[in-house]
Parts: C-alpha cells; sequence; structure tokens
C-alpha cells in the first residue's frame, strides 16, 4: 500500500471512530442502545403496538425513528388533549350507589385540599425522594452497574418524553432494588422497583407499564396532594415519618385507576402494548390467589388490584386507543 493508500485509511477509521463516539450520545444513539440493552436481558425493545395488530416485530429502526417523533407531537394541543389528565374515566368503577358514593367522597377531599392551594415546590418533592432513597437504603442495597439497570433507565426516559409538554417539572430517577419483594414505589420523582417485579415482566411492555404508573402517581398530584396536606397542618416538618407513610401507603383505588389511565396514556404514545399492563396484574394476581403469596402481599397492599380495575383499564384502552384487549 502507497504512503497516500495507508494516510487515506487512517483518515477513514478515524472518521468512524469520531462518528461512533458522536452517534452514541445522540438521541438515535441512546435508543440503539437501549435495544440492545433489552435484548440482552431477554426483552424485545420491539415489543410494541404491532402485536396487537398480529404484526411482523418492529425494527430497531423503526423503534428509534418512532421515539424520536415524540419530541415534536408532544408540544401539540391536539397531542394534550389526546393524552393528558383530559382523557381520564372514573365511570367504569362507579357500578352502584356504594362506588358512586366512594367516588364523591374520594374527589371531594381531593378538590378540598387543591382548594386550600398549599404550595409544596418541585425542589421540596424531590427532597422527599431523596430522604426516601435513604430510608430504602436502610433495609436493602440498590443494583449499581447492570444493564438491566442502564435498560430501566433508558425506558423511563422514553415514557417521559411522551409526557405531554405541560408537566411537573419533576427531574426524575429510577433505582432498582435487590429483593425479591414483588413491589414498586415512587416518592418525589424517583422510581424504585425491586429486583422480584422486574422478574416478573414477561415483555418490555409490562415494564413500561409499571414505571408508567409510577411517573403517573407524580404528574397527576396523587404524592403532591399528600404533602400539601401535610403542611397546611403543619406536618411537614416530619420528613422521615412522612415518607415512611408513602411507602407503605395503600392508594384509594381511584387513584390507582387515575395512574392506570395516565400510564397507559405513556405506553400506548411511547409505543407500547397498553394491554400487557392487563396481562400483567391478571398473572399476578392469580399467583398471589394460588400460592397465597406473601412476596406479593406487599404489592396488593400498597397498589390495590380488582377486576373493576382490570375492566377500566381494558375499557379506556378500547375507548381512548380504539384497541380490543383479549380477556
Amino acid at each position: 500500500m502507497t504512503k497516500k493508500g495507508i494516510l487515506i485509511t487512517l483518515a477513514t477509521i478515524l472518521a468512524l471512530i469520531v462518528f461512533s463516539i458522536g452517534y452514541e450520545h445522540t438521541s438515535a444513539g441512546k435508543l440503539f442502545r437501549f435495544a440492545q440493552m433489552m435484548q440482552n436481558i431477554g426483552l424485545q425493545a420491539g415489543d410494541s403496538k404491532s402485536d396487537i395488530a398480529q404484526e411482523p416485530q418492529e425494527s430497531v429502526d423503526e423503534f428509534i425513528a418512532r421515539v424520536l417523533h415524540l419530541e415534536n407531537d408532544r408540544q401539540t394541543d391536539e397531542y394534550r388533549k389526546r393524552y393528558g389528565l383530559e382523557t381520564i374515566d372514573y365511570e367504569c368503577a362507579i357500578t352502584d350507589p356504594v362506588a358512586y358514593a366512594a367516588f364523591v367522597a374520594w374527589s371531594s377531599e381531593e378538590a378540598s385540599v387543591d382548594a386550600l392551594d398549599i404550595r409544596v415546590s418541585t425542589l421540596e418533592e424531590e427532597e422527599f425522594g431523596n430522604e426516601a432513597k435513604k430510608e430504602i437504603a436502610e433495609e436493602y442495597s440498590f443494583v449499581k452497574d447492570s444493564d438491566m439497570l442502564l435498560a430501566l433507565k433508558e425506558l423511563m426516559d422514553i415514557l417521559l418524553k411522551a409526557r405531554p409538554q405541560e408537566h411537573t417539572g419533576l427531574h426524575y430517577e429510577i433505582y432498582l432494588i435487590k429483593s425479591t419483594d414483588i413491589n414498586a414505589y415512587t416518592v418525589g420523582g424517583k422510581i424504585f422497583l425491586t429486583t422480584g417485579i422486574i422478574k416478573e415482566c414477561k415483555t418490555v411492555s409490562e415494564l413500561a407499564s409499571i414505571i408508567g404508573h409510577e411517573i403517573a402517581h407524580n404528574e397527576v398530584g396523587d404524592i403532591h396532594r399528600i404533602l400539601a396536606r401535610k403542611k397546611f397542618l403543619g406536618e411537614f416538618g416530619e420528613i422521615g415519618l412522612i415518607v415512611k407513610q408513602l411507602l407503605t401507603m395503600s392508594w384509594n383505588q381511584f387513584n390507582e385507576i387515575r395512574a392506570d389511565q395516565y400510564g397507559l396514556n405513556l405506553v400506548y404514545a411511547a409505543g407500547y402494548n397498553p394491554c400487557k399492563t392487563i396481562d400483567l396484574w391478571k398473572r399476578m394476581a392469580r399467583e398471589f390467589n394460588e400460592d397465597n403469596s406473601d412476596v406479593l402481599a406487599k404489592l396488593f397492599r400498597t397498589h390495590p388490584y380488582s377486576e373493576d380495575r382490570a375492566n377500566c383499564a381494558r375499557d379506556y384502552i378500547k375507548n381512548t386507543f380504539n384497541i380490543t384487549c383479549g380477556k
């Protein structure tokens, strides 16, 4: 090879290295890395809406192109109306006078807290999230470095991109807890998943539904209202006690339905299969009923499951996305 040929070859190699380094830090590069990580842990990044129509699995390139469109789409009013809080529907759970009375009591309590107009800043919410991390670290250890943790962070970022442009502004972080418990928690933008609940997931869409649900508890104001109420009652300084309550409290069924539906908006908008959330919850409920599992008991104590909730999710997916999920 001539001297000129050697120089051209070296220049080409250098250009490819520079391009690959630059691509790694682009949105497309990060998404490609996410798709590879999902495949490494046995889940396909292309587990998407295409599954519903029994179409071929989405390619990695199609997956990247779809997610990149979200940045522009979510800034429109049409997107906000389709995927924002305006879509939430509770009627499916109001099946009798008792359920109606429970809904009126719940919605009245929320309205009374909102009427107080107690300001809790995002920084204050995030402070409670930091305290929750400390509280959990006293009992469990966190997974520090793994393909799973990196994949969770990428998946969370994709779902956050699917939020309508108007959102809380919270800084989100996700943590993986080494525990056979099957559970997920969130406080102040911090999302905590156990390794136990990860193992329950069969598809990326199921994993997305869990993360989307936890994001929703923050975005719809569930955590904010609890903190506002504490602030009004003069209990805001008891951070440790409040965090313990937040990590162990049982959500009202209507809180869960709203978080389900807002989370489903994120899952669908990000291109995943919303029907998978029903599959996941029904499968875990079946395992719990069959084995009376102590491992699942904590999950159902903090995130009450019912047939009404599953039916609400199914109806919501049909009415909002025109998708019919299986029984």
